[in-house]
């Protein structure tokens, strides 16, 4: 976008740790938990900008003030049917006072842009079924399926855990 623009898509540094953990916070009070959202910078930094990236982030800043006003966090997939590598968006954040002003689409094609330029295929996200974006996603090419996820979290994660033989430890490359 030309630099008239009021707003400027940029590639996320670790500088921007606080910022991104602020803005995970704004999107959890947005889907009706505000205070939900345990994620801390060193998670960011570890995690989004350690040897081992497992997070990638895209900032949506005003121009003028540096302000950031928007954020997309993709993190890696894999597609086993395809045999392919995806990744998907994790998140997608825009401040309500500026939803409309095309960031939402500008974080997304950045998205886009870097998983084609890692050879990825498929692009993938979860998104609530009362969610308005839903249409919004569709309008890009999207295709909105019915959610079929299932997820486990902490406890009962190590309960089920607990239940593993030492035979069900993960391969060593031996």
């Amino acid at each position: 976008m030309a630099d008239s623009d009021p707003y400027l898509v940029r590639p996320a540094v670790a500088a921007d740790a606080a910022t991104l953990v602020a803005l995970t916070a704004a999107l959890a009070a947005f889907h009706g938990k505000p205070g939900a959202a345990s994620v801390t910078v060193a998670d960011v930094l570890r995690d989004g900008f350690g040897e081992r990236p497992l997070i990638w982030f895209w900032l949506a800043e005003e121009r003028a003030t540096g302000r950031a006003v928007g954020y997309v966090q993709l993190c890696q997939g894999y597609a086993a049917w395809l045999g392919r590598p995806t990744l998907v968006v994790n998140n997608l954040y825009v401040d309500a006072a500026i939803r409309g002003a095309g960031l939402g689409r500008r974080l997304m094609a950045a998205a886009a842009a870097f998983a084609r330029g890692q050879g990825i295929e498929r692009l993938e996200l979860h998104v609530v079924d009362w969610n308005p974006a839903r249409r919004f996603y569709e309008a890009m090419g999207f295709q909105v399926m019915k959610d079929f996820r299932c997820r486990i979290d902490r406890e009962a994660l190590d309960r089920l855990a607990a239940g593993a033989s030492a035979a069900a430890s993960l391969p060593t490359g031996a």
